[in-house]
């Protein structure tokens, strides 16, 4: 395997693992609201426009078929799905390694599987980010809006956290 530095940081740091995905493994949505679904990437490559590549699809239930959406290959595609319309917009910016997606007017049928897949030559592998959307038909009450908020951005660790210490009694 070869190391190379990873562009855009300092002190040069190793890359020995390709490609690497961040997003958030769930997001809440009021039903009827716009919601971005970040997908930000980072290689071990300079990315080159004419040879990236990347797409989302949504998966209404765990055996279900999953539908291509949006795919950028030399330039953002809207497969323009029936399911949404003309409400998916590409909002990202792939110089920046951000590959986001806005869901206008959030319906309950838009809950489910969101996957943002990436491709950066010459990575070998496929970046792959899974992101459930749940949709709410009501504002939650403000201190389960913050628990939700806090459960969100803290999920790794909580879990983490009550890992520990269901191993420790």
């Amino acid at each position: 395997m070869t190391y190379k530095a990873i562009h855009n940081l300092s002190p040069p740091y190793i890359c020995a693992s390709g490609m690497e995905i961040a997003v958030p493994a769930v997001i809440y949505a009021l039903n009827g609201s716009d919601i971005r679904l970040p997908c930000n990437f980072n290689s071990c490559y300079k990315m080159d426009i004419k040879q990236f590549s990347m797409n989302w699809t949504y998966r209404s239930c765990e055996n279900c078929t999953e539908e291509t959406f949006i795919q950028y290959d030399k330039k953002i595609i809207n497969q323009r799905l029936e399911r949404f319309q003309n409400r998916v917009e590409f909002t990202g910016n792939p110089i920046k390694n951000d590959l986001a997606v806005t869901i206008h007017d959030v319906q309950l049928e838009d809950e489910g599987e969101y996957h943002c897949y990436v491709l950066n030559p010459p990575d070998r592998h496929k970046g792959t980010g899974r992101i459930r959307l749940e949709v709410l038909t009501e504002v939650p009450p403000e201190r389960d809006s913050k628990l939700l908020q806090f459960w969100s951005e803290h999920q790794s660790e909580v879990f983490w956290l009550w890992s520990f210490f269901a191993l420790s009694f």
